[in-house]
């Protein structure tokens, strides 16, 4: 009974923190005085760090150790490098240190134990499911009303609501994180359209997915459009290979597979550029109104889905090339245990004044160079070394001539590929503190645990 109980103080933890971190990425949340958020967040990484201590002292007593070994050298290293690099600053570090713990050794761990869980992932699936399609459905709303609302503090410090600058930011904080939230909204609802028998069910997931989609062209992102590019591909290659006339002749299948989802990346592209045009098009209509007789322009809104920020610039990588040089130059200078994940911009602007991050203080924009340069090659190492084995783990885990048509395996792996190729260009699940992390340790979590619970060859 008490393992019952702690069991369901643990999933409605998860709940409440998962709403707190879905709060979190609206962007009118910004507009409320920030103590009430890091009071509530203060009392989160508490709750969660008695639960931690709790689990801890259980197995103890059990004289069981079930964490997982990298992840505590991992942790153990971002310690180091906080208390190496404590005089730009320290508590910053321990907090992200908790929420770290928070996530690897509680979310993950619990996610392993639990993974027959059915119940308590289906409802995480549908929160994200829900959330996303009422942000999403009124971001769309602003974009037909025209409407932009833009409240500034710096030019990498402001709040911008609504269909801004080109692009539909709409309720979300950031377009890129909002992007691949509905590329794997997509992925969740289109496989509870093949698991749930109710009409109504499905045709609300079939909606979902359409506005989505939508959302995703609005949104200017081109980060969402790449990883929605490689899952598509990589899924229907897999369903290609899938066909069991190709059971004795993969060479074919593989090669007709690729085949095929080159086409399908093409296809993708076309109906996403006819998208543009189709909101191209209203765009005009709607950027213009009939007042008096006369013909004005609506100054909340924008007469072309293309960025400026985009077309103008020579920089394909918006910035990115310059900030990734800049890391991999800081990461040199710190090559043992890093800068510490919160000092990095007050380490660079002390010892490389001249390098971009210094004189900019833009994060990294990628989870791996993050890694290295934050905790050097000690860091990079252990987290690296768990990337890897969990990758090979994961894909033993899924009986890939069943994929398609298999239980969760393969769709979470989709949702944590998509996190882990999000983090090539942006900062994400790890090191970080987002919807992104907790989803991401809970299904890794999810597919170790179906892993490690393989019944053995003998």
């Amino acid at each position: 009974m008490r393992k019952l109980n702690l069991s369901m103080i643990k999933q409605f933890y998860f709940f409440t923190l998962l709403a707190g971190l879905l709060l979190r990425s609206i962007n009118i949340y910004s507009l409320m005085p920030s103590k009430y958020d890091g009071m509530f967040f203060t009392f989160l990484a508490l709750w969660g760090g008695i639960l931690l201590g709790i689990d801890f002292f259980s197995n103890l007593k059990k004289k069981r150790f079930p964490y997982d070994k990298l992840l505590i050298l991992f942790s153990t290293v971002i310690l180091l490098s906080s208390i190496f690099n404590r005089q730009y600053g320290i508590i910053p570090n321990i907090k992200l240190l908790i929420w770290s713990c928070i996530y690897y050794f509680l979310a993950y761990e619990f996610a392993k134990e639990h993974f027959k869980d059915n119940r308590f992932f289906k409802s995480i699936d549908f929160t994200l499911i829900i959330t996303w399609f009422v942000l999403t459905f009124s971001s769309l709303v602003m974009f037909f009303l025209n409407f932009g609302f833009e409240k500034f503090y710096s030019p990498r410090d402001r709040i911008r609501v609504g269909f801004l600058e080109s692009r539909l930011f709409g309720l979300y904080g950031d377009p890129n994180y909002a992007a691949t939230g509905a590329v794997i909204v997509i992925i969740l609802s289109l496989y509870y359209i093949f698991k749930i028998k109710r009409t109504s069910l499905r045709v609300f997931l079939i909606a979902n997915i359409f506005i989505q989609f939508i959302y995703i062209v609005l949104s200017g992102s081109r980060t969402g459009e790449v990883v929605g590019y490689i899952l598509f591909s990589l899924s229907v290659f897999i369903f290609v290979l899938d066909n069991k006339r190709f059971e004795n002749n993969k060479i074919v299948g593989v090669f007709l597979g690729i085949a095929v989802a080159i086409a399908g990346i093409f296809s993708l592209h076309i109906l996403i550029d006819f998208t543009k045009d189709l909101f191209n098009n209203i765009l005009n209509i709607l950027s213009l109104h009939e007042m008096n007789g006369k013909i004005i322009s609506n100054s909340q809104s924008n007469t072309s889905l293309v960025r400026k920020d985009v077309a103008e610039s020579d920089d394909v990588s918006n910035l990115r090339f310059s900030i990734w040089k800049s890391a991999l130059d800081i990461f040199k200078s710190s090559w043992l245990v890093g800068t510490s994940p919160k000092n990095m911009i007050p380490y660079a602007r002390e010892h490389l004044p001249s390098t971009f991050i210094a004189q900019n203080g833009f994060i990294v924009h990628n989870s791996y160079l993050n890694v290295l340069a934050s905790t050097g090659i000690l860091g990079g190492l252990t987290f690296f070394s768990f990337c890897i084995r969990s990758f090979f783990e994961v894909v033993k885990s899924i009986n890939w001539k069943e994929a398609m048509s298999s239980s969760y395996k393969y769709i979470y792996f989709l949702v944590v590929f998509a996190y882990a190729l999000f983090g090539c260009i942006n900062s994400e699940f790890v090191l970080e503190h987002t919807i992104g992390s907790l989803i991401f340790w809970l299904f890794l979590g999810r597919l170790i645990g179906s892993y490690k619970n393989i019944p053995k060859i003998k």
